[in-house]
């Protein structure tokens, strides 16, 4: 196969000279197959107490301030960064990532891919002088990030595996206007090697993953990982399906993976063992196998993953599930690794997908929280991925029970969730945890008891026995719920008494025999409905000025499932392009609320329609719990789809402002303050039926009962428009929003 990736003919020429600096061993012990392999088996039982990716792109938006006005970078510079801290943490094993942004571009020396090298092609978020990539300034010294990573922890005990992101779509930024400095070359000179294109984008996942059912893209997967291997003494690869999870066309657009997607990956993971067995009896030490994928052999297995017989075969040696969706409890994980012999560290991911500032996920006692869990379900090690800052303090403690013992720990019902949706059709029927964040509420009904279940991994009667006193401070957030009197919580099934509510924070205080080593059961009844507030103020003002950060922003969603659409900002105003012809595409954006159905709720939006060839194409979903309606906003009429409702208007000429009023069966709706559509008992379509539902890429069912929705809600229809703001009022429904529980411990015991 010709190589359509190559460095630059300075680097190649250095590369030659400087060749022999970067080389594995090239010794041939004589060393047998079965020896290497039981050298494997005694070198997987290692213990590695933190699992450290450090995620790579450290040489690539390096901040030249701390060179002080040197030149160029050193070795040490770039350990500097977020490396050599951890020598003196619990970490015993290191992922460097040195692929960058997509298929192909890393920042190691490659003749297969393409070497990052050039200082000033770096995106950030926001243009920086200061920062530059520093892989040409090492790669000068002979040396580049990758070889600096291995010769620090080879200096310090530490394992290190190189980690390649088997199919990172950061580069779906690439726009024709924009381009994209990291888009790969390999993409440039193969767009028929991606699942999609910008045009013509996928249903699920995004356009520029490339499709492992073409042989080369296997091919060149082989080729990273045998190229690291001949020339780098790595400890061990890592295989990182998880960033991201998409990989077979049959999958991206809305099925399930074949049986011959699942034997093509599987053939390129025997292919791959079989290389590492070989490279290893040339270097007289074998290379570990570590793979990141979810944390549900089902799920995996329908995105083409089949993770079991991996296992069965002996494929891999190191199993790291869960990322920023978790799916199971840790033990399922950790049981189906050891069902086969596979060590397993469960993975820890930053707290991404929830609500900012309501609760501290991202604290160092949440840390050790989650990682309490992994160890009292027999997890072999913890996993930390996306973590920046290598002097966190949770690093210290969370490697073993022994150095958690006597920690604060704050445990969450739910830390992480993306959606598993946003892959796989029908996805989140995959998950077998409960779900309850800020950005997840759970409506509350006056009189029906809802439940979650709350992991608590500690083993409160082991500290008691080591002489310390826990103090249980279980925290449950309820929005709207008026006094701690108009709440029934049960624990375990037995009634709490005694709560205090402050600031929407209902606490109980726990003594430690109350609580399981284990999951635990609460309850939560509002006992009766409390009196709507007469509050003006909007409860959401989102001007459309600026594009939602990242995928999501929560508790707002992106909603897309679509072959060909636009997002972006025009003058001022969100432009929402739905270009798809395909019975499901539609691009929405959602936000859940919990609005009282007995009180008045408001929604207005400011919109100028370019372009629509269906009524649906451009809507507002209203969905209160009880009943569902959409405002259509065609080019020359404004209606009710539900109601059967409509009035002419045009809606082309300006941006006109829309009011939309609700209130039990009725409904109004006023453009630029009149009235248009008198909807008074037809607002009746109920919410809970399948009929009324919306398209949701995510499988957000329960948003389908209770959420507000802009965007297009007509497959074949296409529809364009500018939304230049969003706002609504709600006096609202009583919601459990969070639940935490406090175990906190003398501070003159805390290490």
């Amino acid at each position: 196969m010709h190589q359509h990736l190559t460095f630059s003919l300075k680097i190649a020429a250095l590369a030659l000279l400087i060749g022999a600096s970067w080389q594995a061993s090239a010794a041939t012990p004589d060393l047998t197959i079965d020896q290497l392999r039981q050298q494997r088996e005694k070198i997987k039982q290692r213990p590695r107490r933190i699992w450290f990716n450090h995620d790579g792109c450290d040489a690539w938006y390096f901040n030249t301030n701390s060179l002080k006005g040197r030149a160029q970078a050193t070795p040490e510079d770039l350990l500097n960064v977020r490396t050599t801290q951890l020598a003196d943490k619990q970490v015993d094993a290191l992922s460097y990532c040195t692929i960058c942004s997509g298929f192909g571009n890393f920042t190691h020396r490659t003749k297969i891919g393409h070497t990052l090298a050039d200082p000033k092609r770096v995106v950030i978020d926001e243009p920086n002088a200061n920062i530059r990539n520093i892989t040409g300034d090492l790669i000068a010294q002979g040396t580049d990030p990758l070889q600096v990573m291995v010769d620090f922890c080879k200096a310090k005990n530490i394992e290190i595996f190189w980690s390649m992101r088997m199919n990172d779509i950061h580069d779906s930024a690439w726009t024709p206007e924009k381009g994209y400095p990291l888009f790969p070359k390999l993409k440039e000179q193969h767009p028929e090697w991606l699942l999609g294109s910008y045009s013509n984008k996928t249903a699920y996942g995004e356009w520029s993953g490339v499709n492992y059912a073409r042989p080369e893209i296997r091919d060149y997967c082989y080729r990273f990982f045998e190229e690291v291997c001949q020339n780098y003494n790595v400890d061990g690869v890592e295989m990182d399906f998880l960033r991201m999870l998409q990989y077979f066309p049959s999958v991206s657009n809305g099925g399930q993976a074949s049986d011959k997607d699942r034997e093509m990956m599987t053939e390129l993971m025997r292919r791959i063992r079989t290389m590492t067995e070989r490279e290893g009896l040339k270097r007289g030490r074998p290379f570990l196998i570590a793979v990141r994928a979810p944390d549900s052999a089902e799920y995996s297995r329908n995105l083409g993953l089949d993770i079991e017989q991996w296992m069965k075969e002996g494929l891999f040696d190191c199993f790291i599930g869960s990322d920023f969706s978790q799916l199971n409890q840790f033990s399922y994980q950790v049981d189906l690794a050891h069902k086969y012999g596979v060590k397993c560290y469960p993975g820890l991911s930053v707290m991404l997908n929830v609500k900012a500032g309501d609760r501290p996920r991202y604290g160092d006692a949440s840390y050790r929280a989650r990682a309490m869990n992994v160890f009292a379900q027999g997890g072999d090690g913890v996993y930390i991925f996306n973590e920046y800052d290598a002097n966190r303090n949770y690093l210290c403690s969370i490697g073993s029970l022994a150095s958690l013992l006597g920690q604060d720990k704050e445990f969450f019902v739910t830390w992480v969730w993306e959606k598993p949706c946003a892959y796989l059709a029908g996805g989140n029927r995959y998950q077998r945890i409960d779900l309850l964040t800020p950005a997840d509420p759970i409506r509350l009904t006056a009189g029906k008891r809802v439940e979650r279940g709350l992991y608590v991994g500690e083993d409160l009667r082991a500290a008691i026995a080591a002489g310390l006193t826990p103090a249980l401070d279980l925290e449950l957030q309820v929005a709207k719920l008026g006094t701690a009197d108009n709440a029934q919580v049960d624990w375990n099934g037995k009634p709490l008494k005694g709560g205090d509510l402050k600031a929407n924070q209902l606490h109980f205080k726990l003594t430690p025999d109350q609580v399981i080593q284990g999951l635990n059961r609460v309850g939560l009844t509002e006992l009766q409905a409390m009196a709507p507030e007469t509050s003006l103020d909007w409860t959401v003002n989102y001007s459309c000025a600026y594009k939602l950060a990242g995928t999501n922003q929560p508790p707002w969603r992106r909603l897309f499932n679509n072959g060909n659409w636009e997002e972006k900002i025009v003058d001022g105003a969100l432009l929402f392009a739905d270009r798809g012809t395909k019975a499901t595409d539609t691009i929405n954006l959602v936000y859940p609320w919990t609005p009282r159905t007995d009180v008045p709720c408001t929604v207005e939006v400011r919109v100028k329609v370019l372009q629509s060839t269906d009524p649906m194409a451009v809507v507002v979903r209203l969905a209160n719990g009880e009943h569902v309606e959409f405002l259509t906003l065609a080019p020359d009429r404004i209606g009710l789809a539900k109601a059967g409702l409509s009035a002419a208007y045009n809606t082309t000429n300006a941006f006109h402002t829309y009011r939309i009023e609700a209130k039990g069966t009725d409904l109004k709706v006023y453009a630029d303050e009149q009235l248009m559509l008198d909807g008074t008992g037809r607002f009746t379509a109920s919410a809970t039926d399948p009929a009324n539902a919306t398209p949701m890429t995510y499988g957000l069912e329960d948003w389908n009962h209770c959420s507000l929705l802009i965007g297009s809600n007509s497959g074949p229809g296409q529809g364009t428009a500018l939304w230049g703001g969003i706002r609504f009022r709600i006096t609202g429904q009583a919601s459990w929003e969070d639940l935490l529980l406090k175990v906190s411990y003398p501070k003159a015991l805390t290490k």
